[in-house]
């Protein structure tokens, strides 16, 4: 196996990693939304019976003044989902240009590694060459 196909199954086994940690934040971006979806249909039918019962007991000043107020906390609710969900996006963007960093940074340390392993054997080589070279003499 050679260091290129080390590194090669290296960057693939990395990509598969990456890919399964997305499909699982995917999974649970469909979880949330679907929670959320679930969350929503229940305030509905709980506003829906709540205008039902203040409409039977009160005014329809009330009524509306009830419903607006619903709908306010509602749009309040939806907003902060929202945010949590655009915050968990960007944690997972920055935690991959962290992972795509750290891969260049070792990918450059590799590459300094071996142009010194380069640099030392050639010296070698014109220490033992100018050492045959004397004996020789």
């Amino acid at each position: 196996c050679t260091e290129r196909e080390r590194k090669q199954e290296h960057r693939e086994r990395e990509q598969e990693h990456r890919e399964r940690e997305s499909e699982q934040e995917h999974r649970e971006r469909e979880r949330a939304g679907a929670q959320r979806e679930r969350e929503h249909e229940h305030r509905e039918r709980e506003s829906e019976q709540e205008h039902r019962e203040s409409a039977s007991r009160g005014t329809e000043q009330e009524s509306v003044q009830g419903h607006s107020e619903r709908e306010r906390a509602g749009a309040q609710r939806e907003r902060a989902s929202r945010k949590t969900e655009r915050e968990s996006e960007q944690e997972h963007r920055e935690r991959e240009r962290e992972q795509e960093q750290r891969e260049c940074e070792q990918e450059h340390r590799e590459t300094a590694r071996r142009s010194t392993e380069r640099e030392s054997e050639q010296e070698h080589r014109e220490r033992q060459s100018e050492q045959e070279h004397r004996e020789s003499e």
